[in-house]
């Protein structure tokens, strides 16, 4: 049971602390995460399920200037504000993790996934107010994309793919599971663009034939 007591003497005493998980505390609030990025230079944070933090907390990320991975999913009192911030001040961020953020729209997501001509995976499932806008970004700035996760996000059409599966010819890993919109067509076009492609899930998509 790690609460916000044990965080604050923690980021005093341990100020060298380059990398921190704290997936599932859910007793820890805004000020766990305030104590942590005002005390230490984080290059990785995590945070899965820790759902009383909010846009208060994420927000003093600014001062994280060398964090490379951001793992916030399920941290569903986060809007765009907070993301916007994480894009302008956290330039060298690789891996991004924001799923289960449901009140993040395009605007946001835009706003964060457009800073990165580096990221190498990108985790956006069931973020489910995205659209084709977002994929349009992700198409044009990362290029250098291994690894993507859009699950459940029931708004992505196959126009929106096709510019991913085209540009991004890192691609390694490709979640479609329960994008009910993608269809049998994004598959075809994919057999002939994601040479790199070595997993492929696509569970429950209701548009793609037997």
């Amino acid at each position: 049971r790690i609460t916000d007591r044990s965080i604050t003497p923690l980021a005093l005493g341990c100020s060298s602390l380059t990398s921190i998980t704290l997936n599932e505390c859910l007793l820890l609030t805004d000020a766990a995460v305030v104590s942590l990025v005002d005390r230490c230079d984080l290059r990785v944070l995590e945070l899965v399920g820790v759902h009383q933090v909010s846009d208060n907390g994420i927000e003093h990320i600014e001062k994280c200037t060398n964090l490379t991975k951001l793992n916030v999913e399920g941290c569903d009192q986060l809007t765009d504000g907070s993301f916007a911030i994480v894009g302008k001040y956290c330039p060298g961020i690789t891996s991004l993790n924001f799923g289960f953020c449901r009140q993040i729209n395009d605007e946001g997501a835009s706003a964060i996934v457009g800073q990165y001509h580096y990221l190498r995976s990108l985790c956006v499932r069931h973020c489910v107010s995205l659209t084709d806008s977002t994929l349009k970004v992700i198409s044009e700035v990362a290029l250098q994309l291994r690894n993507l996760d859009l699950e459940g996000c029931p708004l992505f059409t196959d126009s929106g793919l096709a510019p991913i599966l085209d540009r991004c010819d890192l691609l390694e890993s490709l979640c479609i599971s329960h994008c009910a919109k993608i269809t049998d067509s994004s598959i075809l076009f994919m057999a002939g663009h994601a040479f790199r492609l070595t997993l492929l899930e696509m569970l429950g998509c209701s548009g793609i034939s037997a």
